[in-house]
């Protein structure tokens, strides 16, 4: 599988951050707060391009009852995301029906289309739920940002992209 930026260290992680309150409570992944202090943190500490892949899961149950079922579809792509980054990557939840890896150190923006891919092959495979016939749907966005942007403004780009994106075929 291709490789994408130059093998790095992982950058120091802020004092703090795997404090419980950066942690979702269902998921056990750290949350969208996390997940914005690393990006923030990243764009204040390198002069590379960041990138932030985001996976839209539709279909979850949304009941109290289903709540188990929900947590267990978004830890199936979060895995499957984490697949398909580096280990120096974040992964976490960055919204009710979403996760996401905050990617840094992409020298040059052509890396996305790398990344691209390897997100894509990770979903190859669908997401079916215990219980179910039907998989779940997954939707893909991936953005870059270039330094002296934002997390929020990083986030809010890859959302953009998020919702013009086709969701990936739900064959089972």
């Amino acid at each position: 599988m291709k490789q994408f930026g130059a093998p790095r260290r992982a950058l120091p992680r802020r004092p703090g951050s795997r404090s419980a309150h950066l942690i979702d409570k269902a998921t056990s992944l750290p949350n969208r707060i996390a997940l914005m202090a690393e990006m923030d943190f990243i764009l204040n500490n390198q002069d590379d391009h960041v990138g932030l892949v985001l996976v839209q899961v539709s279909g979850l149950p949304s009941d109290p009852a289903g709540a188990a079922n929900a947590a267990a579809g978004l830890n199936e792509a979060a895995a499957r995301l984490r697949k398909a980054v580096r280990p120096t990557d974040l992964v976490g939840r960055t919204g009710p029906d979403e996760v996401g890896a905050a990617l840094w150190g992409l020298a040059a923006p052509e890396f996305i289309e790398v990344v691209r891919e390897r997100v894509r092959q990770a979903f190859a495979q669908p997401i079916v739920l215990a219980g179910s016939r039907e998989p779940l749907g997954i939707t893909i966005g991936i953005g870059t940002s270039a330094p002296g942007v934002t997390a929020g403004e990083a986030l809010a780009g890859a959302r953009a992209i998020l919702a013009r994106a086709r969701p990936l075929p739900r064959s089972a």
